[in-house]
Formats: C-alpha cells, structure tokens, sequence
C-alpha cells in the first residue's frame, strides 16, 4: 500500500505539464531583480569560453605555419606561447568571476524563496498542519529550496557556459574543414534522440525518488519528536522495523536514479569516442593524402573532445534538472496554497473612553453549532452553550466528544459548518484573526518550547515585552527566573 501511495504521489506530479510549467515561471520570478548579475554571467562566460576556445587555434597555427613548414624563428613562437598563457589566464580569472557570480546570485534568489516559503508556511491555517506532516514541511524549506539553489547555481551555469561552448566550437570546426565539420554533426540526431528517450523514464525516477525521501523525512521527525511517547509503549522495535522499511524503499529507488544517470552519461562517453575515432580515420586519410593540413586535424580532435565534454557535463546536470523541477513543483504547491479560513472580518469591539483598549466583556455564545473536521461526521450536532462574562466553567466528555473542538471553534482554528461562535454578540468570523488571537488567551494541554531562554519562550520572541515584564508574568504563574 505504502509504494502505491507513494507511485500514485509521483504519478499526480508527472501528469499535470500545465502545473508544471506555472510552476517554473513562478519561482524564476524571484530570479527578475538579479537580471543585471545574470547579464554579468553572460560576459563572464562570453569572455572564459572564447578564451578556452582559442588555445587549440594557435597551436594549430604552430603546427602548420612553422613545424610542418621547418620554421625556426623563436620570436613569433615566443609570441604564440605567451599569447597562449595570457589565454589561459583570462580563461581562468573570468571562469573566477562567473562561479562566483553565479553562486552569489544562486543563493540570493533562493534566500528570498525559502523566507518568502516560510512566511506563507507561518500564515496557513491550523487545520493545514492537521493534514499535513512537519517532516514533510522540513523537506520543503530545506530540502527543496536547496535543490533549486543547486538549479540557480549549478545547472544554469552548466547550460550557459556548455551551450555557449557548443556554439562556438561549431562555428571554429566550420572554419577550419566544412566536410570534417559536417561529418561531425552526423551524430547529433542520435544524441538528441537519446535524450528524448531517457527524459521521461528520468524524470519518473527522480520523482519517485524524491517522494520516498519526503516520507523518511517526515517519519523520523514525527518520531524523534515523539519519543518519549514511543519508549513509554516499548515500540522502539516496532519504529525500527518502519524505519528500516521506509529506508530501503529509498535505497531502492535512489538506487534506480543513479542506475538511469550512469546508463545516460555513459552512452554520451561511448558517442564521444566514436567520433573521436571517426574523425581521426577519416582526417588521417586525408593528410596522408595531403589534402588536410595536420594541424587542422590536431585542432578538430581537440574541438570533437571539447564538443562532447559539455554536452556531458550538461546530461551530468540532468539529473540535478529534474530533480530542480520536481522541487519546484512541491515549493509552487505549497506556495499556492491558500488558507482555509478567510481573514476578511471587519468587525471590532467597543473601545474604552475614546482610546486605543477595546472593551471585551467576555460573553461566549454557541448558537446551534454543528461542527466536523473534513468531510467526516460531526462531532458537535447543534449544540447551544453560553458562558456569561467572569463565569468559569468546565467542559468534561469521554474522548472525542468534542471538548478540544470547542476551543478550535472560538479560537478559529476551524469555522462552523452550521451555527455562529459569538464574543460579545460579535461573530468570531467578523473578526480580523489578528484581533480575534488578541481577545483569546490559549493555555494549551501540552506546553512545546521552543529553542531558547525561557524568558524567549514567556514572550514567544516578541522584543516588545521587556526582560522585566516577562519576568513579571512568571511570577505570577509560578515559575522563578
């Protein structure tokens, strides 16, 4: 049941292209307000690929217009070689340049995902965290974002710099021998339909792949923040056994991923040879038959090596790629995740005397309140409860009979299916949630603490209440700072 579920996942990933292209337009929005620096990528890569393209053009120019023809003045070879080091240092300083602009880029754009990510997160409501595991959330913010940043900072260089490298060696081979150039491109259609062929067998992988993780993830967070609850029931073999079942079926299909990549970069090498050796056979006769000159063939094996290295190094990214389009998908989905609660009340209490203090009295109203989570059956039918203003009562039922619900309902974690929740005669769905969050004081059953002081915890992080104020508050409940 667990793999069809986790199939099913990746199959409602795959058959929907439309989401999947909104997708990508979405998060390379966060990509506009650095269009200047991906410019400066662009001449950085213009200025290292040309450079790195040249070096074969002047050893050519050695081999022909000096070796072959007894040339020995050592001024224009001392020429050559120095123009040839000054090459290889402008191919590395503006190779320096572009990775660092690049990644500096990469991760500002990604910065701006993950907190823009986050904030939507902290803005859902209650009943999104019902339904949804925190596991799984850890795997977006974390996880996801940082597989975009590696799209950001790794496959758009590759596809830059690589595909500019492509470019320019086609038009260096042309210039050198159009018919050598030609026969060179024969292989082009059987790499394009490699490409095509794996695509969509990878992509299937990759998201499979990430499913798996995305449900390791959530389990051993779900358990090591429950595990004191787990030790309590002596189920620590139990969890072991899940643990060690949800890993193997990552293994298995991490396993499958980098089976397809091997098999897919490996037939490019075996393309890559296969031409080398073409070319070599075919340009040999044609020097032996001194109708090519050796030094035009020199400079076009080491162009066919250089063609099929970034056609390589591209397919070496294609799975970064897909797993890039996979985590753009899960970030877009959750991005456009809307919450479940309206916030469009407009209401407000009395205020005291002209200031700033609303006036609460405290009157709680259940009018005919029928309530359940979901689709599921109610749990509150019809109920009608009223609590006058400074009436302290308690609410006492077996388990699941609704007493937590009540809360949910007049703190607005979840809206009525039927009836109104009332304060003060006011509709909590009036009401701004912010409003309606001042009004409500909330002890819970289960205090969580977050990382930090306890006095960061008194005032949940909120610098506006002073040291002393916090400690103030402690005191009163009982404990001594």
């Amino acid at each position: 049941m667990a793999k069809s579920a986790e199939h099913a996942e990746a199959a409602k990933q795959q058959q929907n292209p439309a989401r999947s292209k909104e997708a990508r337009k979405g998060i390379m929005i966060y990509a506009k307000p650095y269009r200047k620096a991906f410019a400066g990528v662009f001449f950085c890569t213009l200025i290292a690929v040309f450079a790195d393209l040249l070096q074969p053009y002047l050893v050519k120019i050695v081999i022909d217009d000096h070796l072959m023809k007894g040339r020995t003045e050592f001024r224009p070879l001392l020429l050559i070689g120095v123009l040839y080091l000054l090459l290889s240092i402008l191919a590395l300083l503006f190779s320096y340049l572009q990775n660092n602009l690049i990644q500096r880029t990469g991760q500002g754009i990604v910065a701006s995902l993950r907190k823009d990510l986050f904030r939507h997160i902290s803005r859902l409501s209650p009943s999104f965290f019902d339904r949804t595991s925190s596991g799984s959330l850890v795997t977006h913010v974390s996880s996801d974002t940082e597989t975009v940043s590696q799209f950001f900072t790794q496959v758009l260089m590759s596809l830059m710099r690589d595909g500019m490298t492509l470019l320019l060696i086609i038009v260096l081979m042309f210039q050198l021998d159009p018919v050598l150039a030609s026969y060179s491109m024969v292989l082009l259609p059987v790499i394009g339909i490699i490409a095509f062929s794996f695509r969509s067998y990878m992509r299937k992988t990759y998201q499979l792949s990430r499913s798996r993780l995305s449900r390791l993830i959530a389990f051993t967070a779900e358990n090591l923040s429950g595990m004191n609850l787990v030790q309590a029931f002596h189920q620590e073999k139990e969890q072991e056994r899940q643990f060690a079942e949800k890993n193997e079926t990552y293994f298995e299909a991490n396993l499958r991923e980098i089976r397809t990549n091997v098999l897919f970069n490996r037939s490019f090498d075996l393309l890559g040879n296969l031409s080398v050796a073409f070319i070599a056979w075919l340009g040999g006769r044609a020097v032996l038959g001194e109708s090519l000159e050796f030094g035009i063939l020199y400079a076009f094996i080491t162009y066919i090596r250089q063609f099929f290295q970034p056609i390589n190094a591209i397919t070496q990214q294609w799975n970064t790629l897909q797993s890039a389009s996979v985590s753009m998908d899960r970030i877009w989905g959750l991005l456009s995740t809307k919450p479940d609660l309206p916030d469009e009340g407009k209401a407000s209490f009395p205020v005291l005397n002209g200031g700033g203090s609303p006036k609460v009295s405290g009157a709680i109203d259940f009018r005919n309140v029928t309530f359940g989570y979901g689709d599921g059956e109610p749990v509150i039918k019809a109920l009608s409860l009223r609590i006058r203003p400074g009436e302290r009562i308690g609410i006492v039922g077996t388990t699941g009979a609704g007493k937590s619900s009540l809360i949910s309902l007049l703190c607005r974690f979840y809206d009525v299916r039927k009836g109104s929740v009332r304060i003060d005669g006011i509709d909590v769905r009036e009401l701004p949630l912010a409003t309606l969050s001042r009004t409500v004081g909330l002890v819970q059953q289960e205090p969580y603490l977050f990382s930090g002081s306890i006095i960061d915890n008194i005032r949940l992080f909120d610098t506006r209440f002073s040291r002393e104020q916090a400690m103030e508050l402690a005191g009163s409940s009982g404990p001594t700072l």
